[in-house]
């Protein structure tokens, strides 16, 4: 079964986001710091803009949007 999930819904799911952003990113991963700095410490990220698409369990697919006033 396939589903979508935004961060605000399922909060847990932060700690698949690096690593799966990291796959496609052979030369230019996100470090830690990076990560911590975009995802975690911003106090302009909206987990609701933050979307994942979970397939049999698995993460697939990631949707990153923000809002521009």
């Amino acid at each position: 079964m396939t589903s979508i999930y935004s961060l605000e819904d399922k909060p847990e799911l932060i700690t698949q986001l690096r690593e799966f952003l990291n796959l496609s990113l052979e030369r230019d991963s996100i470090s830690k710091d990076l990560f911590n700095r975009v995802f975690l410490e911003d106090s302009n990220q909206e987990p609701k803009y933050i979307l994942f698409l979970i397939d049999n369990e698995d993460l697939v697919g990631v949707l990153i949007g923000a809002e521009i006033f």
